[in-house]
């Protein structure tokens, strides 16, 4: 136990505890999960249809440009690109802290990307292009269409759950985090493919499964899937005590 705990003590922060395992932790996520989750609905009753019409308005090509451009960083392909090229990468020159996080980013950023859709056939929203020509809004739950598959935001998902990924890895880079996935979240109002509530509930879906993602990865006694970088540790240290 005590050659574990010693081994435990040199991981990266991110490795060491899970966010939700400490109490004041959670007591944070749950006044973002509930902040989000007001925001949507008062985006929902008061805001998305206003909003909406006025993008739809006040929209410029140099607008659309800018937020085509930005809102590529809310897809899934590239993302799971990056921390799988992060991931091999660090198993060629084994270090194994970057490959526990690589992997941690892909599993992430795949299953939120894979619940998503999950979700959206279930809540079956209208998308604004429907409500901008026809003036439909609401829901037609189970239906498997383009034009009702609004909620969540796939890209706000996304970019929250890479955002909500680094943000493990550097804390003191947080407000940058929130404001690169403020940004990408804003351009899929302003190509009028979501509403602001579709948005903030992609937030919460990206957040909430990165971080149920790690208290899983971390959390058990053994911190078995650490077992490559304590693994690699023990050797580097045999390897310079015989040199």
């Amino acid at each position: 136990m005590t050659k574990f705990n010693n081994q435990l003590s040199s991981l990266p922060l991110w490795l060491k505890s899970a966010y939700l395992e400490n109490d004041r932790n959670r007591v944070a996520f749950y006044v973002l999960a509930v902040t989000l989750i007001a925001a949507a609905l008062f985006s929902w009753f008061f805001a998305d249809q206003a909003v909406t019409q006025a993008t739809y308005l006040l929209k410029t090509r140099p607008t659309i440009i800018v937020a085509e451009f930005l809102t590529f960083f809310g897809r899934t392909e590239p993302w799971i690109a990056v921390f799988l090229a992060l991931l091999i990468a660090a198993r060629i020159g084994r270090f194994e802290a970057i490959a526990a996080w690589a992997w941690f980013g892909l599993l992430s950023i795949i299953l939120s990307g894979l619940l998503v859709p999950l979700i959206k056939i279930i809540v079956g929203r209208v998308r604004p292009s429907l409500f901008l020509e026809e003036g439909i809004y609401g829901f037609q739950f189970f239906k498997i269409s383009y034009d009702y598959n609004s909620c969540p935001s796939g890209h706000a998902t996304t970019i929250a759950t890479a955002c909500t990924v680094f943000w493990l890895m550097n804390h003191r880079l947080g407000p940058l985090w929130v404001l690169i996935a403020a940004v990408v979240g804003a351009t899929r109002v302003v190509l009028e493919a979501h509403f602001m509530s579709d948005v903030f509930l992609g937030f919460l879906t990206g957040v909430t499964v990165t971080l149920l993602i790690q208290l899983w990865w971390i959390s058990d006694n053994r911190r078995k899937f650490l077992g490559p970088y304590t693994a690699t540790l023990e050797l580097r240290q045999r390897a310079m005590s015989t040199t």
